[in-house]
């Protein structure tokens, strides 16, 4: 009993040496430095995660660009191509156009010189 009443009238720094523990003080200052420390960590990470997320978001919104412009493209493609392709058969038509006025052509020829006399067929034509 007399030893608790010394025990009690000793100050809280004596008490925690004698027990072979920090002072009250330093458990505080300790508590609080890991605190600052969890913080900063804390911040740290959240930084960087913030970074990856905005590089994240850039890269979709890059990739989502592209492929507009890949889907806009192939459209633009896709309507040169047609473009083309109605040239194409365009040309075919006045190819063969041409081809049955060539046929035509060598036709009237023909019935122009049947309808000819041949002494008009000898002048035209030279030997």
């Amino acid at each position: 009993m007399i030893q608790q009443k010394r025990v009690q009238q000793m100050n809280p720094v004596e008490m925690q040496q004698q027990m072979g523990s920090r002072p009250v003080e330093n458990s505080q200052i300790h508590i609080q430095q890991k605190m600052r420390e969890a913080m900063d960590r804390m911040e740290r990470y959240s930084t960087k995660l913030n970074m990856v997320l905005y590089k994240r978001k850039k890269f979709h919104e890059k990739r989502r660009e592209k492929l507009n412009q890949y889907e806009a493209s192939k459209g633009a493609s896709v309507q040169k191509e047609q473009e083309l392709q109605s040239l194409v058969e365009h040309y075919g038509v006045v190819k063969e156009g041409i081809k049955n006025c060539g046929i035509i052509f060598e036709c009237l020829k023909f019935l122009e010189d049947m309808m000819t006399p041949q002494s008009a067929r000898m002048r035209r034509e030279p030997h």
